[in-house]
């Protein structure tokens, strides 16, 4: 499973005093080629944010935003999506890292989930935002976009012709009320098999270590 990063969540506690981002990395360990879901990961890509008692500060020359992303596209998507390893696990990235306090809980979840396994996707929504950080989300008018996503096909992990692991970056901008005030990098080492009607789908998150 992908591992937070340190620093990028260091910054972001010393700037808003009282959010919490998470951000996951990691090397995939070895496995058999196969179609079927890995199991479920211990930890999954979530923002769960703790109790608030102050505004979220301005942003700092020491964390500056690179700007607000353009907000993800909305399903369906065309089979172009789903053509390889690399072209699902950007456009699922590209949906996942984007969210808004206007939208329905884990909203962004189950955008993704047309990009994933079944299996893969009730895994993450299961590992989503709970009520309470949601409605923490609404109360601050928290939103999240995702510029920069890049993928690509683990070269030290396994691969099969039905089976790769793919690791995939973006940076994400939070905003408060439509303020950015924090930009940090996401990263996500996926497992992506291939059905038998020849699409690529994104499948659980790989355990690290």
């Amino acid at each position: 499973m992908s591992t937070r990063t340190r620093a990028a969540t260091a910054v972001f506690l010393a700037a808003t005093a009282s959010l919490a981002a998470g951000c996951s990395a990691g090397a995939p360990t070895p496995a058999a080629e196969a179609t079927a879901s890995a199991p479920a990961p211990t930890t999954s890509p979530s923002v769960a944010l703790p109790p608030v008692t102050a505004t979220v500060p301005p942003t700092t020359t020491a964390n500056p935003p690179t700007g607000v992303p353009s907000p993800a596209p909305a399903p369906p998507f065309t089979a172009d999506a789903y053509v390889s390893p690399v072209s699902v696990a950007t456009a699922w990235m590209t949906q996942w890292c984007s969210s808004d306090w206007r939208q329905p809980r884990n909203d962004n979840v189950q955008r993704a989930a047309a990009l994933q396994t079944s299996f893969a996707a009730a895994a993450d929504l299961a590992a989503g935002d709970s009520e309470g950080a949601y409605r923490q989300m609404q109360d601050m008018k928290v939103s999240s976009a995702c510029d920069h996503v890049t993928a690509e096909v683990d070269p030290e992990a396994p691969a099969g012709q039905n089976r790769v692991f793919v690791i995939v970056t973006a940076n994400r901008t939070r905003m408060a009320d439509g303020r950015p005030f924090q930009t940090a990098p996401e990263s996500s080492t996926r497992a992506v098999v291939r059905q038998t009607d020849g699409r690529w789908l994104v499948d659980v998150a790989v355990d690290a270590g």
